[in-house]
């Protein structure tokens, strides 16, 4: 077949330019990106073992209980955030530090398009409760799972159970245009539904894993909200 040596040179601009464009909205490097804020991604979510729950009354009943405690889970514990995931430095394409409360962690980067994720080099020893960090919500309610090495039983006293893992932390950013941004989630995990006063909070650098509502056990519920911390390259 005989190629038009005009459409050929325009597709190879077309190219040229994509290739262009892309590497100007991506990360340069070396680069350092300082934590400037947070914003809203979308409104709260709550889910049950059986699905997501899309009753808007029950949505707002949700909400209410949480905006009515003195101890608002979600508007406290954003504030909480201060000094997580405080600094970003891209030293090239494959190696980073990322600065968390005051303390450097040397990162391994892969870019998954407009994703980076930054990977600690070393290992992690941390206690989960009530079940193993892979039977945990905080593992299987986040998308971007890391590595899990080992897991023990660390300590059970009166029917409390501790376990021990080592994983790899990992850490998820996203480049659009200018702006450097980092999802959170917040998320309020009540055993036995809303009105039986169980509950506990906590927060993860991740984006939702949609069909987590299959590990919940009946009659728990979770509400999630998602948030993202923004960057700028100062």
């Amino acid at each position: 077949m005989k190629i038009n040596p005009c459409r050929f040179f325009l597709l190879l601009g077309l190219v040229v330019f994509s290739c262009t464009k892309e590497s100007f909205t991506g990360v340069e490097y070396p680069s350092v990106y300082h934590k400037s804020g947070t914003r809203l991604n979308g409104n709260l979510r709550v889910f049950a073992s059986n699905g997501e729950v899309r009753d808007a009354e029950t949505i707002t009943h949700y909400r209410e209980h949480d905006s009515a405690n003195l101890n608002s889970y979600f508007r406290n514990n954003l504030g909480n955030l201060y000094g997580y995931l405080d600094t970003v430095k891209f030293s090239d394409a494959r190696n980073g530090i990322l600065i968390q409360g005051y303390t450097p962690y040397n990162c391994l980067i892969a870019r998954n398009g407009p994703d980076y994720t930054l990977t600690r080099t070393d290992t992690t020893l941390g206690t989960s409760f009530m079940n193993e960090i892979s039977h945990n919500i905080e593992y299987y309610i986040v998308r971007e799972k890391p590595a899990i090495y080992s897991e023990s039983l660390y300590s059970s006293t009166r029917g409390v159970y501790l376990f021990n893992y080592t994983t790899t932390e990992k850490y998820i950013f996203s480049k659009t245009a200018e702006v450097l941004v980092a999802p959170v989630l917040l998320f309020n995990v009540y055993n036995n539904g809303i009105d039986a006063g169980i509950s506990y909070f906590s927060y993860k650098n991740n984006y939702l894993q949609e069909d987590f509502f299959k590990y919940l056990n009946p009659g728990d519920t979770v509400a999630v909200s998602e948030y993202f911390i923004t960057y700028e390259n100062k």
